[in-house]
């Protein structure tokens, strides 16, 4: 089967789609398909172990003549599409992308579509007026196209019928790939100087304040001796000064630290240091983010929102809060006993187990094939 999937237009470096395209891409393709990955921009220079990724798994990577302008293609991205999009199916990433919403319009392929959580009331809450408008008068049409939309949980999936969508659903995760092994589980609290007896929660994520209630979290670990807490992530329109400026002016300053994005080896450093990671966003499709940290041992803290989305609390490997819960989750936490940490990691790796992204491909493999026929 030759599929192709089409990364949204600009789509920030650090976001977890890319995480996902290239986890499902490197699986299908390693299960003997033909794939290619179609970028409507460049693909990011600032993390190259993406296109790395890709090449070692055999997934052909592709890049449209870029638009300055998110809606329109230019002459070349269409001669592109109209002679060169030769797939049993073409695979969409996002929502509200109207170069996505071109590309579909030019071809008469199947389409599925992977909204990534974009229609959920939390995404949908910022800019409404206009989302509304364009989702009347653009994306409603467009999605008439689509065979098929995938969708991350049972709950997006609902979401995605509210929105208006009446054609099929499916309900497929994101996957997880295996942790790096041999990797220095003291080097983040080396690099932040912690004490001996200090814990470390950590977020991994895009600076974005509000949705991610990143001041919250600040907030309460900074009322919570004890407890550092390490920022990773990239900047999201100008919030990481806004949130280094917030944090300057709380009491325990010195145990919150941002430490810009990481990837590689470092990111999995990270994630092997801590001993909490925090997710309290006000909604999530399904966090690559929270998946890593999950298959690293990690027990999670999250919001109820994420907790729909992935019932870590549930599985017994982590804990649901929001900001004013968070100072009592951590001073019970920190109280566990040895046993009690490792029973909660244990079920936290348990947990990532089961989305291995060869399964998760397997699952598109069939979706595939029904639309094909």
């Amino acid at each position: 089967m030759k599929i192709v999937h089409v990364v949204p237009y600009k789509l920030d470096a650090y976001s977890g789609v890319y995480t996902a395209i290239v986890g499902l891409t490197g699986a299908l393709a390693r299960a003997g398909h033909e794939v290619e990955a179609w970028n409507l921009s460049s693909w990011p220079e600032e993390r190259r172990e993406l296109a790395d990724e890709l090449d070692a798994a055999g997934v052909v990577r592709r890049e449209l003549p870029e638009s300055t302008r998110p809606w329109s293609l230019t002459s070349g991205a269409k001669q592109m599409i109209d002679t060169e999009l030769d797939a049993d199916i073409v695979h969409l990433h996002s929502a509200f992308s109207p170069q996505n919403n071109l590309l579909a319009r030019r071809t008469d392929r199947p389409l599925v579509l992977s909204p990534h959580g974009v229609l959920l009331p939390g995404s949908l809450g910022k800019s409404t007026i206009r989302k509304q408008v364009y989702r009347r008068l653009i994306e409603l049409p467009a999605l008439k196209r689509i065979a098929a939309v995938c969708a991350l949980t049972e709950s997006e999936a609902t979401e995605v019928r509210a929105f208006g969508y009446e054609g099929r659903t499916e309900v497929i995760p994101n996957g997880v790939s295996p942790p790096l092994g041999g990797v220095d589980s003291n080097a983040l609290r080396r690099s932040i100087s912690a004490g001996p007896e200090d814990r470390i929660a950590l977020y991994v994520g895009r600076i974005q304040i509000d949705h991610k209630r990143l001041d919250a979290m600040a907030r309460a670990v900074a009322a919570a001796p004890g407890w550092q807490l390490v920022i990773v992530g990239s900047d999201y329109r100008g919030d990481a000064a806004r949130l280094a400026s917030l944090v300057a002016r709380l009491p325990g300053a010195d145990r919150i630290h941002l430490v810009g994005a990481k990837r590689g080896v470092e990111l999995a450093e990270a994630y092997s240091g801590a001993d909490i990671f925090l997710l309290l966003s006000h909604s999530e499709g399904m966090s690559m983010a929270l998946l890593e940290a999950l298959s690293y041992a990690l027990p999670p803290v999250v919001s109820s929102e994420v907790e729909e989305a992935l019932p870590v609390a549930a599985s017994g490997s982590g804990w649901v809060a929001d900001g004013d819960t968070l100072p009592e989750v951590l001073a019970g936490a920190g109280a566990l006993s040895d046993d009690g940490w490792a029973e909660r990691r244990a079920a936290a790796q348990a947990m990532a187990s089961g989305y291995s992204w060869q399964a998760v491909a397997d699952g598109y493999v069939s979706l595939y094939e029904s639309v094909i026929t």
